[in-house]
């Protein structure tokens, strides 16, 4: 072991703190943190000539007259000691110096420092300028901090016992809430509707109609005018040969409901009406095809690729009406739009079939789960049945209508 020479030991001035040495009362720091990974985490402060013994760091420390009180702060925690406390001076007494040694080379030089013991306390807010003016906390912030305390540095008793004490407040917190649930009273009316999210699907819909024609108008979802527009081709498809029928199917222009209402229609005895159904049929035909368009083709300036036969001004008129414009100028459908577009389509399938609704079949156009189409037909007012015997549903429009659905949470809606 090698030797070396004390050269010289550095008193510190009696009216100067000097160095500290700081220990940590129920704290373990890691041997391989420094003073400078401490200075990162605590914010010392040396507070002098505090003298009031019933300030609450008087109290805490058990100390009277206290000159100099070293304080460290951090986020979580802040820890208080006294640089004049005999008690916790090496040696026991004041009489006793501590000193640190540096050595340089082969050489020694020694410092006088003064050992201070910091213990965790409940941090409090002092003001130097006015001593008698000090912040007091309240009763609930200084039973939160002293179980913040127990959780930190506590004995197993003590944090199973406030553990408890938290357990125990929640279930009385609990009762009361079930007490006063009870005292409730429930109305006798009848709860009124506060969400019409499906009244914003659906076309305008009279349901105090007293005739099942007057529920829904095919003037609030076509004018005269434009219905004449596929009035030339609603004659050309009641006329139509097998080989026009051929052509259309290997060109797929139209959908099955098309071919399923063409071979209805042709059969019934009625050309005013079967002219009116047919020019129906068509502008279904249109939503059917917007309704399943890829979504990548709707976010274009211009309008999409549209099958020929469809009369230009109904493709615009469809287009704007099922999609809106954002903020950049781009055409957008969200999913709200496209159940709106099914909803038409089945109000306009209702108009022309004579009030019924084929649910295996519009389920396989659409290609949606058949749950969904009859939760929005039952938003249209689509009175829908399941037959055992022959495993199908049956679907019509009749009075009186089913109540208004509602939806119940985020996502969630009443059948």
């Amino acid at each position: 072991m090698g030797k070396v020479r004390v050269k010289q030991v550095w008193d510190k001035s009696p009216n100067s703190l000097g160095p500290i040495q700081i220990q940590f009362e129920h704290a373990e720091i890691s041997t391989e943190a420094t003073g400078k990974d401490l200075s990162k985490y605590f914010t010392g402060h040396v507070l002098k000539n505090i003298r009031n013994s019933t300030s609450d760091l008087g109290r805490l420390s058990g100390q009277n007259n206290s000159k100099k009180v070293v304080v460290l702060d951090s986020d979580l925690m802040s820890y208080v000691g006294h640089a004049d406390n005999p008690s916790k001076m090496s040696g026991g007494g004041s009489t006793t110096k501590t000193y640190i040694a540096i050595q340089r080379k082969n050489k020694m030089e020694l410092f006088e420092v003064t050992p201070i013991t910091v213990s965790p306390v409940v941090a409090a807010s002092f003001v130097e300028d006015n001593e008698k003016d000090v912040v007091r906390q309240s009763l609930k912030e200084r039973r939160d901090a002293e179980a913040s305390l127990v959780k930190v540095f506590g004995s197993k008793k003590k944090r199973i016992t406030f553990e408890n004490r938290e357990k125990n407040e929640v279930t009385n917190m609990n009762e009361s809430i079930q007490a006063a649930a009870f005292d409730v009273k429930m109305t006798e009316t009848p709860p009124e509707i506060k969400d019409d999210f499906f009244l914003h699907l659906i076309p305008p819909c009279n349901r105090e109609a007293k005739e099942v024609s007057d529920i829904y108008k095919i003037s609030d979802m076509i004018t005269d005018e434009e219905l004449e527009l596929l009035e030339p081709l609603a004659l050309q498809c009641l006329h139509s040969t097998p080989k026009d029928v051929k052509c259309w199917q290997d060109s797929k222009t139209f959908s099955d409901y098309f071919y399923t209402s063409l071979k209805w229609l042709k059969v019934r005895k009625d050309e005013a009406r079967n002219v009116l159904s047919m020019e129906l049929v068509l502008y279904t035909e249109i939503l059917i095809w917007f309704y399943k368009i890829a979504y990548k083709n709707i976010r274009g300036s211009k309008l999409p690729k549209y099958p020929t036969e469809f009369p230009v001004e109904l493709v615009k008129k469809v287009y704007n009406d099922f999609t809106f414009e954002n903020a950049v100028g781009v055409r957008t459908r969200p999913e709200e739009l496209k159940d709106k577009c099914c909803c038409y389509i089945m109000t306009l399938v209702l108009l022309a079939g004579d009030y019924i609704f084929d649910v295996q079949l519009m389920s396989t156009i659409f290609q949606i789960h058949i749950k969904k189409l009859i939760l929005l037909a039952r938003a249209v007012g689509i009175t829908v049945n399941y037959v055992t015997a022959s495993k199908e549903y049956k679907a019509v429009l009749k009075l009186p209508l089913p109540a208004i659905l509602e939806r119940r949470g985020r996502g969630k809606r009443k059948f």
